[in-house]
């Protein structure tokens, strides 16, 4: 018979699963959040339980929306136990608990900081713990409104702290310090890895302030550090994002409105504010932002600045990162040229608005068919194809390339990849598309 491995800890004792060679720790809460006026603060403090604690099933995602079509199929990205805002949990793989230090990997799972979940069955670390002997750590954090909506300017915004989702992300790299040595890792040999959003997400911890010294190494997959609104448009934003909830977000009381209503009314507000707020195609709604305090900068002048160069780096895209979201979208696989140009003028117009007018913006636009339309040989791309590698360009890899040469400048030592195998099934349509690097990771 096999016996749950226990580890204790400063909380409570945990019993986990022995999976195979490895044990399992799923579902640890490393802080506390929840609905009521928990929401939009900073994580708290856990507290203490008594006797053992199940650490044998994954927790709750964070509030998200779940298409229909995901939710009884087995790559469903929110685990059994549903969403909810005590959603602040992760889950560990570790080879043994024998006290030897080994590295410590830990993930930051994607989803354009609006969906997913460190549950995800393609994020499961037993393969690399048990290759690497490592400990793996895979971890939630808010998402959406829940994560990322702008109140520092909303009366009574004391009682609201910015960027909630990503000082999540810190506070379970603070549980990390203080409890992994107890799964069997080293405190002082902890690397990040994270893809597209969780890169993001990455590469803005590199240069907070709060985030220092809680890891050694980054690995970047399909993200870098240009998905952080500036104040102004978060704050529009989240302005927007109130009136799509009848709340007049000069009222004293508005924070505590949105304080009142439904998770659901929330993640459902979002989806409608998606689909009105017209951002650049590729841009995220709901992402980190400048906020003078966790983010005080745009984070790529604080790595031209060399505030990251003691952090090795290893950042990557893939060949057709934008694939993934024309493969299975007919209006876009069947772009003809006048629907290109009219793409390319609204994500190249100045602050992302409306079709090309002005001179400069329909010069770009020539620019970017110059540059995108034909392939390295010379051969003309059909539009379609044009626009794929004008967005994968656009938002992933030359983003990656900036981080790379400001780190490079900075003396970090810095690795690049380009990931190019595509799926055996649908290749020309998917070819190598964001997350399809996924798994062979793990």
């Amino acid at each position: 018979m096999t016996l749950q491995p226990r580890v204790l800890l400063a909380n409570g004792a945990l019993l986990g699963r022995q999976e195979r060679d490895v044990l399992v720790f799923r579902g640890v809460p490393f802080a506390h959040s929840g609905a009521g006026g928990q929401r939009f603060r900073a994580a708290e403090k856990l507290q203490n339980w008594v006797g053992n604690r199940d650490a044998s099933r994954a927790g709750r995602a964070a509030p998200q929306a779940i298409p229909r079509k995901f939710k009884a199929v087995p790559w469903n990205p929110v685990p059994a136990a549903g969403i909810g805002e005590d959603c602040l949990n992760l889950d560990l793989w570790t080879p043994a608990l024998d006290g030897r230090p080994r590295p410590v990997m830990v993930w930051i799972h994607g989803g354009g900081f609006s969906s997913g979940s460190g549950s995800f069955f393609l994020y499961s670390g037993a393969h690399l713990a048990r290759r690497g002997d490592v400990v793996v750590v895979c971890i939630n954090y808010r998402l959406g409104p829940f994560g990322a909506l702008d109140l520092q300017e909303f009366p009574a915004a004391s009682s609201a702290d910015s960027n909630p989702g990503l000082r999540d992300q810190i506070a379970a790299l603070h549980w990390v310090r203080e409890n992994i040595a107890d799964f069997g890792g080293d405190p002082e040999n902890v690397t990040l890895f994270g893809q597209s959003a969780g890169a993001m997400s990455i590469a803005t911890l590199m240069v907070a302030p709060a985030a220092r010294n809680f890891f050694r190494r980054a690995i970047l997959q399909s993200g870098a550090v240009d998905h952080v609104h500036d104040s102004a448009l978060s704050r529009d934003i989240a302005l927007h994002f109130c009136r799509l909830l009848r709340i007049d977000p000069d009222r004293r009381d508005a924070i505590d409105r949105l304080r009142a209503l439904p998770a659901a009314s929330l993640v459902e507000a979002r989806l409608r504010l998606v689909g009105e707020y017209r951002l650049p195609l590729g841009t995220l709604t709901w992402q980190p932002c400048v906020d003078g305090d966790l983010i005080p900068t745009q984070p790529i002048s604080r790595f031209a600045a060399g505030e990251a160069a003691g952090i090795p780096t290893l950042i990557g895209t893939n060949l057709d990162e934008w694939k993934m979201f024309t493969a299975f979208d007919r209006k876009r696989r069947d772009l003809d040229e006048p629907m290109l140009r009219s793409y390319l003028a609204r994500t190249l117009a100045p602050h992302g608005g409306g079709e090309a007018t002005s001179e400069a913006t329909s010069r770009w636009v020539e620019e970017a068919l110059c540059v995108y339309g034909r392939e390295a040989g010379g051969l003309p791309r059909e539009p379609a194809e044009a626009w794929v590698a004008f967005q994968s360009a656009r938002v992933f890899g030359f983003p990656a390339v900036r981080l790379a040469e400001a780190q490079c400048r900075a003396g970090a030592p810095t690795w690049v990849y380009r990931f190019e195998a595509s799926s055996s099934l649908l290749q020309r349509r998917l070819g190598a598309c964001h997350s399809i690097e996924l798994p062979f990771v793990f």
